[in-house]
């Protein structure tokens, strides 16, 4: 089929017959996988994270709870897929530095005593107000749809406490081995949160080529299949539009994993030149991928991306290993993000990041009918004063921040721009990270007399 493409910003035209389309329903077993616990294991994996509320004191009801040392022991809800069970936080004895046991509730019986005692793989306790402790690996069986499966995660404290010891209690923290902070805590300065220390993953073989296919819990609520949603505008929020969902990964069989991979969960793949509706079974553990043969619309892009996200309230599509043109069903779509690569003639290789946001415009894709959504070039430099240091000037702050974005064309921020292959020859990136060289700044009065100037700075 012939193609015709506008790249004054995104055309599209229905794909009347598929152009390269798979017609056969593709069945993909899904396999649970347990991060490894050794850091010398470590690369990277897709991750999620859900705050967990402290509590001072036991739920109400009926506990039969372990003999615990601390004095202020912390207790909080944890739900993992249909149920909810409760975990302690405990010392191991009175001098630890910080909360380094923890108890839970791994059959929700309510009872904590015969359970796996867990001890802190670290624990920091720096300069006497700065305390974190990190649990590794916890197992358990969580109900999903009715069924039991298993679910690994992990554990993260952390606490600042406001007030410096004095010189006589780091003495007396020393002498004692003792370094933890004033009891009781601040509970609104105690964090802990809970992160996914499990995936499942698949393998997709298609047209000779092997893929891999990952799906990660991102809102760490023991489900694998939340579908990408829009969180509702705060009135209090800047620019950054929020989503909620889990995360999919698909990755050639020999690249290794990394975090820019990632898709907000859509209920549409399109991969290269097919587009897939997305089943995902986790009880059954199976994924779906059934052709769309009647109701995709071809688009085309103004620039070449390695994969982009597009969010709907009917779900999302997620197009990887993309190029110019991209498959989608009809409906009214918003920019999630997208990665390109640039290539300059001496061999140095760019990589840019770019998410949408509040700003960007919702796109109408609809058969038979042209619609255009800009991303890409031009991009153009922005430079605004935060909502807090807006607040902190108006109340009589000598000092205000400046940030630097960089917008695309359709008001998408750039996230990450470095240099990933060779980058030394590069006449804008910095050794360091791959970076490009930072931004210079001038602030003038109406009459050219330069009040101040610098450079901005990464971080």
């Amino acid at each position: 089929m012939k193609r015709k493409r506008y790249f004054v910003g995104m055309q599209v035209v229905l794909c009347f017959f598929c152009v390269g389309a798979h017609t056969q329903v593709l069945e993909l077993p899904l396999t649970y996988e347990r991060y490894p616990d050794a850091e010398e294991e470590y690369q990277f994996r897709p991750f999620g994270s859900a705050f967990l509320v402290p509590l001072s004191a036991p739920p109400e009801g009926e506990w039969k709870l372990p003999k615990l040392v601390s004095e202020h022991p912390l207790y909080a809800w944890v739900r993992i897929g249909e149920q909810e069970r409760l975990l302690v936080l405990d010392q191991s004895d009175r001098n630890a530095a910080f909360y380094d046991r923890l108890y839970f509730d791994a059959n929700a019986n309510r009872d904590l005593t015969a359970g796996q005692v867990i001890d802190a793989r670290g624990v920091g306790a720096d300069d006497g107000q700065y305390f974190s402790a990190f649990f590794r690996g916890i197992d358990t069986e969580t109900l999903v749809d009715g069924i039991s499966l298993p679910y690994s995660f992990s554990i993260y404290v952390r606490y600042y406490s406001p007030e410096r010891p004095s010189w006589g209690a780091r003495l007396r923290s020393f002498l004692t081995r003792s370094a933890g902070p004033k009891q009781p805590i601040s509970m609104d300065r105690l964090n802990i949160y809970l992160s996914p220390h499990c995936m499942y993953t698949a393998t997709l073989t298609l047209d000779d080529a092997v893929y891999q296919l990952y799906l990660g819990d991102s809102n760490a609520n023991g489900r694998f299949d939340d579908w990408g949603t829009i969180i509702e505008r705060d009135e209090d929020s800047d620019h950054w539009m929020q989503t909620h969902g889990d995360t999919f990964y698909l990755t050639s069989e020999d690249a290794e994993l990394g975090f820019y991979d990632g898709h907000l969960l859509g209920k549409y793949l399109n991969l290269k030149d097919s587009l897939y509706a997305l089943d995902i079974s986790q009880t059954e553990e199976r994924l779906t991928l059934t052709p769309v043969m009647d109701n995709a619309v071809e688009v085309a892009l103004p620039t070449s991306v390695h994969r982009i996200t597009l969010i709907s309230d009917d779900g999302g599509v997620m197009s990887c290993m993309a190029g110019d043109v991209i498959l989608a069903p009809p409906g009214t779509y918003r920019l999630r993000n997208y990665v390109l690569y640039h290539d300059e003639p001496n061999g140095a290789r760019w990589r840019a990041i770019a998410s949408g946001t509040w700003d960007s415009p919702e796109t109408a894709i609809t058969t038979g009918a042209d619609a255009t959504l800009a991303i890409g070039e031009p991009f153009r430099p922005i430079v605004s004063v935060p909502t807090w240091s807006r607040y902190n000037l108006e109340h009589h702050n000598d000092s205000v921040r400046l940030d630097l974005r960089v917008l695309g064309a359709g008001a998408e921020v750039i996230s990450d721009l470095r240099c990933i292959d060779n980058v030394e020859e590069s006449a804008i990136a910095m050794s360091e990270y791959g970076r490009p060289k930072e931004a210079t700044y001038r602030i003038l009065m109406p009459d050219g007399e330069v009040v101040v100037q610098g450079k901005f700075e990464y971080g």
